[in-house]
């Protein structure tokens, strides 16, 4: 909860920019659901760069986490003004910061009927259903895997997901992560279910949700529930191991 409560601190100590713009560039990977004009794994100051930013517009810096964030409040973004927008790093093998997460965050009257309509003019059609790896501990010190088809919650509005493994690696870069996961892990995935992993679970998700935070009843003041979130961790694990072959 403590982490929690920092990463929202850290959204609500934005400052404020001058005017208000209207973000319209086109994604650079749609298959990867990237946000419009950067890439996952970008560092914090090619995000600065790509998207034309001075350090006078934002407020940046290290988290307690041990991420990295760049944000900023007042502008239009998919055809509605949000209260704060957050491009959240982490720390690769070598310390570097990677991009990994992107939060907009709406007041919580807007309307999001709009801005779904904007995703999907960016990113095609909604899905009404994923596949995730869940994974659960056993008192034995094992782990249980298995690939959960799943239905988005009933305050998503819609939801996009990415290409799996499958369609972004080659047949060498599927050796090197089925042997990493399958046989050098210390809980070793069996090899059906990273077949179905590989196959079917999206790298990367993208939600426009009237709540972003289901697992807690009452948030810090001046944070809210209605958001835009672009998350690529398992995108981030892959970049952070491997190279696209």
């Amino acid at each position: 909860m403590k982490k929690f409560l920092a990463v929202l601190m850290a959204m609500a100590l934005c400052l404020t920019v001058a005017g208000c713009k209207s973000y319209k560039p086109e994604p650079l990977n749609t298959d990867l659901l990237e946000y419009p004009g950067t890439h996952w794994g970008d560092s914090p100051e090619t995000v600065m760069e790509e998207l034309g930013l001075s350090p006078d517009e934002v407020e940046q810096g290290e988290e307690e986490s041990g991420g990295y964030h760049i944000g900023m409040y007042g502008q239009e973004y998919f055809g509605a003004l949000c209260d704060a927008i957050v491009f959240r790093f982490e720390a690769d093998n070598s310390g570097a910061y990677c991009l990994t997460r992107v939060e907009i965050s709406y007041p919580d009257d807007t309307d999001l009927s709009p801005v779904c309509k904007a995703l999907e003019e960016l990113y095609g059609p909604k899905v009404h259903s994923y596949f995730a790896l869940e994974s659960s501990p056993l008192d034995s010190g094992e782990t249980v895997y298995s690939v959960q088809e799943k239905a988005p919650s009933g305050e998503i509005l819609g939801l996009w997901i990415s290409v799996p493994p499958s369609s972004y690696f080659s047949d060498a870069g599927k050796e090197d992560i089925r042997t990493l996961l399958c046989e050098e892990a210390i809980t070793p995935m069996p090899q059906d279910i990273f077949e179905e992993y590989w196959t079917f679970a999206p790298m990367v998700t993208l939600k426009c949700t009237n709540d972003a935070y289901p697992q807690f009843q009452n948030l810090p003041e001046n944070t809210n529930r209605k958001a835009v979130i672009f998350s690529a961790s398992p995108m981030r694990w892959f970049q952070n191991h491997f190279t696209n072959g």
